[in-house]
């Protein structure tokens, strides 16, 4: 060869790709996560049967975006970036119970008349909050 062997290039390669290969590229530990300024209202957000958005101002900045993308695949959340540059704002989503609801509305419309009565009786009778299970179970069966 033209080059002698390097046994330590080859091994700080080989930990290298293996660090990049574990998660994302610049994962944020949990604490960090837990002690961001978005971790409570992401929280709140996840238990509130009520709300399918939770938009982010364009105040925040890219690493503050970061901070909320992980934190929305810890809780099972989903996101959509909006814009660019300046105007870039984030928004995290429900995106199954988006699908859900849409999904038993076509269901609805194709199932035999007595269950989409049924189905829509269920969702007339039912507190908002609790619409999403509805969508939920018509959709499972």
């Amino acid at each position: 060869p033209l080059h002698p062997p390097r046994p330590w290039k080859d091994k700080f390669l080989c930990s290298a790709r293996a660090r990049f290969s574990e998660g994302m590229a610049y994962q944020r530990g949990w604490n960090r996560l837990q002690n961001s300024p978005h971790w409570k209202p992401l929280e709140a957000f996840a238990k509130d049967p009520m709300k399918l958005e939770f938009p982010f101002g364009t105040k925040v900045n890219s690493t503050a975006r970061e901070d909320i993308r992980q934190i929305c695949k810890h809780m099972g959340l989903n996101f959509r970036c909006i814009g660019g540059g300046s105007q870039k704002k984030i928004v995290a989503l429900k995106l199954d119970i988006i699908r859900e609801r849409k999904k038993a509305e076509e269901m609805a419309l194709d199932a035999p008349r007595a269950a989409a009565g049924f189905y829509r009786g269920a969702l007339n009778l039912l507190p908002e909050e609790e619409r999403n299970k509805v969508n939920a179970l018509f959709v499972q069966f």
